[in-house]
């Protein structure tokens, strides 16, 4: 399941927009760039863990992202996460390979729905 057009939920997004920032910004535009920012990591050490069949390692790190997602409104991407993460409690190599295919592509449409969304007024 790859998410080209993640569905972001709108109670979320604007309860962030209602949010301060201590910066001034909204605070969707900071919790978007936080986003951007530390996803890559959290990919990246999935991806380490794979290499490594560190499925337990695997999972906290799908589990993390997960929890992010969800404080974003990304539910569908949560979703695709909270399978990831039980399939590699699991132990399921093979499952967790397939999944771990498309969560880059679906991180990457999370990110870009929320630039698109911190920058509506």
């Amino acid at each position: 399941m790859i998410l080209k057009d993640p569905e972001l939920d709108r109670s979320v997004l604007d309860a962030l927009r209602e949010l301060p920032s201590p910066d001034g910004r909204s605070m969707i535009a900071c919790v978007a760039e936080l986003f951007a920012q530390d996803s890559p990591a959290l990919l990246q050490q999935m991806q380490q863990a794979s290499e490594r069949e560190d499925w337990p390692a695997v999972g906290a790190a799908a589990h993390a992202l997960k929890s992010y997602a969800g404080n974003v409104g990304a539910l569908r991407f949560m979703e695709q996460l909270r399978e990831l993460e039980l399939t590699a409690k699991a132990g399921d190599s093979s499952g967790c390979i397939a999944l771990l295919a498309t969560v880059p592509e679906a991180c990457g449409a999370v990110v870009a729905a929320l630039a698109r969304e911190s920058a509506c007024p």
